[in-house]
């Protein structure tokens, strides 16, 4: 089984601060196993994306997902998503508009924080039959989308925390985050 890699994994650490490889299709039966176990992980801790750099894996592969519960407790609007494979993606904004929410990370598993991403933006991934997708995201499915491709380039969301904007430990950041579910009507307790 796949282990998720942390930050504090010192001796396999290195590989969340690379650059992916792509990957070339047909896929191996390799390959296709990490996907198989990566969607395993991906909906046991209730994580919404795992990228394989974070299994030990430098490969531009991550799985993702927007579960009903995450879904519920987002400030925007957001449906929940089935799990999707995403492999070789690209991304650009459409449009200029960020938005900054609460991020946290399996591989930087004490910190979380507000995090600015594109609202919106047009994507471009190869399913794992090699077939290319192309879709406009939004809101969260946008920021995963986001976040898990700043995975197979190397960046991490401590990268970019702003000092104007709350961050810290998991420990000091969850009851805000909490309040502020409260405060939107979110039922959290």
């Amino acid at each position: 089984m796949l282990e998720i890699v942390t930050l504090e994994d010192i001796d396999r650490a290195d590989v969340l601060t690379k650059i992916a490889e792509p990957l070339s299709f047909p896929l191996s039966s390799e390959i296709l196993e990490i996907i198989h176990e990566m969607k395993e992980i991906l909906v046991d801790p209730g994580g919404l994306g795992i990228a394989a750099p974070q299994v030990n894996y430098s490969n531009r592969l991550f799985v993702f997902h927007i579960s009903e519960k995450a879904a519920a407790f987002r400030r925007e609007q957001t449906d929940p998503m089935a799990v999707t494979v995403v492999i070789n993606p690209t991304f650009e904004p459409v449009g200029d508009q960020i938005f900054s929410d609460w991020e946290g990370c399996l591989s930087v598993s004490d910190e979380m924080g507000y995090v600015d991403r594109f609202r919106t933006i047009r994507c471009v991934w190869f399913d794992k039959a090699g077939t290319k997708i192309e879709k406009t995201l939004t809101g969260l499915a946008a920021r995963i989308f986001q976040h898990e491709t700043d995975h197979l380039n190397g960046k991490l969301i401590k990268d970019l925390f702003r000092p104007d904007l709350p961050h810290g430990s998991i420990k000091d950041m969850m009851p805000i985050r909490l309040q502020e579910l409260r405060d939107m009507g979110k039922v959290v307790d």
